[in-house]
């Protein structure tokens, strides 16, 4: 009995063991799944985590480029749409022998006749307008062209189509027009400056057909400006530089002596004074700071800079360099900074363009406004937007328009060809 309960007890015990190490090995089982498990949600985590990581990378990049694609196209929206300011604001208010607007040039030959050329440089299309009147001036509102003819050949406005139609608006004298979307702003002339010889009479407007002359400002001078909703003029018996609402009303004095507006946009005024050895002025608009800055020389005004060539006062006692400089203005600091200097006998800043200065004397030479060096033998054309236009004649006729890129030297070449233009 003994024995077989030994036997039992020992049978049990094997039991007890065989059954803990199939537990102990399920539990290691387990234990070794657990750990794989983890390991293997681990790995997933780190690689989700990498791709995010790698994604939000990728975002990042893409809405980098993003934000700089939107900077440059509003970069080149913004360049775009100062260059149309540019182009429409000379062509409709400086008063010249070239206009362009958009893909429309006209152009005055005034060695050849009374001939008025109108371009179409996207079509490679000419017509050829005799007007009644050799004109000295034209402007463009991008529809039609309006000219005047100078004191000697004759008086009235005349404004001609696109086709070449010429009607006359107005039968009086006036060596300036400004045109607007609606009107035109012109002087009705009645004699020249006793002393200089500038022209002189009443500031009017009327309607682009020539109907309802109205008189805003009675004895001024030309040339007059309009910036905005303000008129500034030259008074025709002080000779004072005087600034007056559209209408008329409110006319205030901003310098004294005998003085030409030179050039205008919203931050300041440049202004020769004839009075004082035909000095140049800058009058900063917000608080009517006045600082001279030489002697002599032109000038070229943008809607965003300003620049002026001069001689350059040294003293007091009102002398001046030999050599003529081009200083820019320079509105947030009220200063005139000199940015180039050079030795030139009669020079005439025509145009400037990415700091650099497209100065005219017998040839056409580029000074690059940073370093100083000069680059010669320049077109002769007329600059505006970043182009000069170069008009070439044969046989007394314009038969090719030459298209520079300033930024490129690029030249592109029109050849016209002519159409009858409706009389």
């Amino acid at each position: 009995m003994r024995r077989g309960a030994r036997e039992r007890n020992n049978l049990n015990k094997r039991k007890k063991k065989m059954q803990n190490k199939k537990i102990l090995v399920i539990a290691i089982i387990i234990i070794i799944l657990i750990i794989t498990l983890v390991g293997l949600a681990y790995g997933l985590n780190k690689t989700r985590q990498a791709e995010n990581e790698s994604a939000q990378e990728v975002d990042k990049k893409v809405e980098e480029s993003n934000e700089e694609n939107i900077e440059e196209n509003q970069e080149t929206v913004e360049s775009q749409k100062t260059q149309e300011k540019e182009e429409i604001k000379y062509s409709m208010t400086k008063g010249n022998k070239f206009v362009k607007i958009d893909d429309t040039i006209a152009y005055i030959d005034s060695i050849n006749g009374n001939n008025l050329y109108i371009f179409n440089i996207e079509k490679n299309s000419a017509i050829q307008v005799n007007t009644p009147k050799e004109l000295w001036k034209i402007y463009f509102d991008g529809e039609n062209i309006y000219g005047v003819p100078n004191h000697y050949s004759g008086k009235g406005i005349y404004k001609i189509d696109l086709q070449g139609k010429v009607t006359q608006i107005y039968e009086g004298e006036s060596a300036q027009l400004w045109l607007t979307e609606d009107k035109i702003y012109f002087v009705k002339q009645n004699g020249f400056d006793e002393i200089n010889q500038t022209p002189q009479g009443d500031l009017c407007s009327m309607d682009k057909d020539g109907n309802n002359i109205t008189t805003i400002i009675p004895n001024v001078k030309n040339y007059f400006n309009i910036l905005g909703n303000k008129i500034y003029y030259t008074d025709g018996e002080t000779r004072d530089l005087y600034v007056a609402d559209i209408n008329g009303e409110n006319k205030e004095e901003l310098a004294q002596g005998r003085t030409l507006i030179a050039g205008i946009n919203e931050k300041y005024i440049i202004y020769v004074d004839y009075e004082d050895g035909e000095k140049y002025h800058v009058v900063y608009l917000d608080d009517k700071t006045n600082h001279e800055v030489g002697r002599f020389g032109s000038c070229y005004v943008s809607e965003d800079e300003g620049y002026i060539l001069t001689r350059k006062l040294v003293d007091e006692n009102n002398n001046i360099e030999n050599e003529f400089s081009v200083f820019k203005i320079d509105s947030n600091n009220k200063e005139e900074k000199q940015v180039f200097k050079n030795d030139m006998v009669l020079p005439y800043l025509a145009y400037v363009y990415q700091n650099k200065a497209y100065i005219e004397e017998q040839d056409v030479i580029r000074a690059d406004l940073e370093n100083g060096n000069i680059e010669e033998n320049m077109p002769n054309g007329y600059y505006l937007d970043g182009y000069c236009y170069e008009l070439r004649m044969t046989d007394n006729k314009v038969n090719e328009i030459c298209i520079y890129n300033l930024e490129t030297m690029e030249e592109q070449q029109i050849q016209l060809t002519y159409f009858l233009a409706e009389n």
